[in-house]
């Protein structure tokens, strides 16, 4: 079990602080989410049971060349699958830092504990990497509390977020609208559990942290997705980077 993080950065309790528009909140950081909007009574309300939604770019159906499945697809049945082409952008990371899940058939089993060490219960972390225990712990706040300002925490607006399925690219989205997505999965996921459990140094200020995301699916069924952040340090601030998912057994969607 990880030890309790110290005192939240004073940056990053500023990050959190934000104003109502019209349109929606704007943080003090620079990001802007977009107010929610009534689910009409078609397929949305199938995933929306709370009746309102913040991201307006998805899509129900799979069309080639039109859309890509959601970063939070493989949420079965609870998510919406996918989501406009429009909002995606091809443009690979240079480098990949996640964790890649090995699967045996469809049946995933996790990540293999990488070589370099797994440092989530390092007792010297704050003083190597001052900060970084407070960004795991806004990690779980954003998906196992279904608080969205944890993850604001870790959000850079300038900067797209690289989006990894299954272990393998599929395209890059800007800040804003991978967390309106986040708003809306954590208000219709039923969490279980999030569990971090590998935290990983890639390079210099560039950690992966994994663990899996434990879920109830329509059926009432305990499912797992598997989960891979990267943090890199930028500007003295832990930044989300890259966006890892993958499920626990491959099916259609």
């Amino acid at each position: 079990m990880r030890r309790a993080a110290g005192p939240i950065d004073k940056r990053v309790v500023a990050q959190r602080t934000f104003t109502k528009t019209a349109q929606g909140r704007r943080y003090d950081n620079g990001l802007a989410l977009r107010k929610g909007v009534v689910v009409n009574g078609g397929w949305q309300a199938k995933y929306f049971r709370k009746g309102h939604m913040h991201f307006p770019f998805y899509r129900p159906t799979f069309v080639r060349g039109r859309c890509f499945i959601s970063p939070f697809g493989f949420y079965f049945g609870v998510c919406v699958p996918y989501i406009d082409v429009s909002v995606c952008s091809i443009f690979p990371p240079a480098v990949t830092f996640i964790d890649v899940p090995i699967y045996q058939g469809n049946q995933c089993t996790g990540y293999q504990n990488a070589d370099d060490g797994n440092m989530i219960n390092d007792p010297n972390l704050d003083q190597e990497e001052p900060g970084l225990n407070n960004a795991l712990d806004e990690l779980t706040e954003t998906f196992q509390g279904g608080n969205i300002d944890g993850l604001v925490s870790l959000i850079n607006p300038n900067m797209k977020i690289a989006i990894f399925e299954r272990g393998q690219y599929q395209y890059s989205m800007s800040a804003d609208d991978f967390t309106d997505m986040t708003r809306d999965a954590i208000q219709s996921t039923q969490t279980v559990s999030f569990n971090i459990q590998y935290l990983h140094q890639r390079t210099p200020g560039v950690f992966c942290v994994s663990g899996q995301n434990v879920y109830k699916d329509p059926t009432g069924a305990t499912r797992v997705v598997y989960v891979s952040y990267v943090l890199q340090d930028i500007g003295g601030l832990w930044t989300l980077t890259q966006v890892g998912t993958s499920p626990d057994v491959v099916q259609n969607l």
